[in-house]
C-alpha cells in the first residue's frame, strides 16, 4: 500500500509541477500578501495561524447539539472579535462525520500575544461545548496557513 500512495503523491507533484494552473505567478497577488510570508521550509511560506476548535455532534435533528454548537459560538464570538490581528473567523459543519468546527484566523504577528492569553475566548467556548448533550470529542489545534489564491488577491 505504502508505494501506491508514493506513486500517487509522485503523481500530483508531477502535475502540479507541469500545468498551468498551478503555476500561478506572484505578480498576480498584491505585494503585502507577499511580503508576510514567512519560510517554513525554502519554497513553503505562511503568513498566519490558525485555531481550529472543533466537536463531534449527534446526527442532524437528534436532540439539537449542532444548534447548541452555534449558540455556544455566538455566545463567544464578540470577544473572539476583539482578539488583536484577527482576519477571519470561518465555521464548518462535516455531516459526514458529524463535526462542528470554528477555525480562527490571526496574523502572525499578534498571535503569540493571543497564545500568552490561552486563546482566549477558548476555554469559554469549550466549557459550553462540554455540557452540550449530544457533543463529543471537544479538540482545539494550532497550525500555520497561506491563502495560496484568492479572488481578493488576483488583480
Amino acid at each position: 500500500m505504502r508505494n501506491s500512495l508514493d506513486y500517487i503523491l509522485w503523481l500530483i507533484v508531477l502535475h502540479i509541477h507541469t500545468t498551468t494552473s498551478f503555476n500561478i505567478s506572484r505578480d498576480h497577488f498584491r505585494k503585502s500578501s507577499v511580503l508576510k510570508g514567512m519560510e517554513i521550509v525554502d519554497g513553503l511560506e505562511f503568513d498566519s495561524f490558525a485555531r481550529e476548535w472543533k466537536c463531534k455532534c449527534s446526527p442532524r435533528g437528534s436532540d439539537g447539539s449542532l444548534l447548541a454548537c452555534q449558540m455556544a459560538l455566538e455566545a463567544v464570538f464578540d470577544d473572539l472579535m476583539e482578539v488583536d490581528g484577527v482576519t477571519n473567523v470561518e465555521r464548518f459543519i462535516d455531516e459526514d462525520c458529524l463535526e462542528f468546527k470554528v477555525v480562527t484566523s490571526v496574523d502572525a504577528d499578534n498571535f503569540s500575544e493571543w497564545k500568552k492569553n490561552k486563546f482566549d475566548p477558548e476555554e469559554f467556548f469549550v466549557e459550553m461545548l462540554e455540557v452540550i448533550e449530544g457533543v463529543s470529542e471537544i479538540e482545539t489545534q494550532t497550525f500555520k496557513k497561506m491563502t495560496v489564491v484568492s479572488t481578493e488577491f488576483i488583480e
